[in-house]
């Protein structure tokens, strides 16, 4: 009777805890014209492929200037919202709920700035209602969450090539190479780096994984680099940290994977993680 009530217990906090979020993004466009710049895909991919937001609706309305007729303004607004509606789509494989043309936004013609005003309601705006990862933990029983690391090893173990070392200290911050908790994960190193010293003849590759991303990337946005390669860099600072420690740069390969991996059954969060494999053990 125990177990059922832990499972209900467990599911109705998580589901107390979940926290829709809505959050606006605004696209602008030239004058008279619909299609998106690079600045405002680069905007739009950078946010969408952050890990740490799980979409559940998107709205986007497009608008138009004063100028020209009332008529072929709403025409260009409503190219202007699905202009937008295709890139989500075809790059970021995200649908959206509504899409329509608001038309024209009248400014007062005696406004000292009038054309400024008027270049900003050239835009779309794309209202986003997400989850946020803090608040989305997956409603699983305990004993399946008790079992996400089944078939992984510990540095105490004996090991051969092939074997990933469990490593659920080293965890990060959403779309950064910053630890959850720097003093574990600095601990979880020292280990590492104590153990590749007194075993010279064990080589590893150090694996980068990230949570949340749509199937159209191939990896995450890291805020630092301001590129989809977030795997990599946190692989590569793992790697960077342990030759610091002493360990020879010869004996070790770093390697981002994406979300090619992702540990079932489980919070994404634990889903932002390095993990080691043994690729030479004499």
């Amino acid at each position: 009777m125990i177990r059922p009530f832990l499972f209900f217990f467990f599911f109705s906090c998580s589901v107390a805890l979940a926290q829709n979020i809505k959050d606006t993004m605004v696209v602008y466009f030239d004058t008279n014209g619909f299609e998106l710049k690079a600045k405002e895909k680069e905007k739009i991919s950078s946010f969408f492929s952050r890990e740490k937001i799980y979409i559940k609706s998107l709205e986007i309305e497009g608008f138009c200037d004063d100028i020209g007729t009332i008529s072929s303004n709403a025409l260009l607004s409503t190219k202007r919202a699905q202009a937008v509606s295709d890139y989500l789509k075809l790059q970021l494989n995200l649908d959206s709920n509504v899409v329509h043309g608001k038309g024209e936004i009248q400014v007062v013609q005696t406004e000292k700035n009038l054309e400024e005003s008027r270049k900003k309601n050239r835009k779309a705006i794309i209202t986003i209602h997400y989850t946020n990862e803090k608040y989305a933990a997956l409603h699983i029983p305990i004993a399946e969450k008790e079992n996400i690391y089944a078939g992984y090893k510990t540095f105490e173990e004996p090991l051969k090539v092939g074997d990933k070392i469990i490593l659920n200290k080293i965890l990060f911050k959403g779309s950064l190479t910053f630890f959850l908790d720097e003093t574990e994960a600095n601990k979880e190193l020292d280990k590492i780096a104590n153990y590749l010293k007194d075993h010279p003849s064990v080589c590893i590759e150090i694996q980068g994984h990230v949570c949340c991303i749509s199937g159209s990337f191939s990896d995450a946005y890291d805020r630092i680099s301001q590129k989809n390669n977030l795997s990599e860099t946190r692989a590569e600072r793992i790697f960077d940290m342990l030759v610091e420690k002493g360990v020879s740069s010869s004996r070790m390969t770093h390697h981002g994977y994406g979300r090619q991996f992702p540990l079932s059954n489980t919070e994404e969060e634990k889903n932002k993680r390095v993990e080691i494999v043994i690729t030479k053990c004499n």
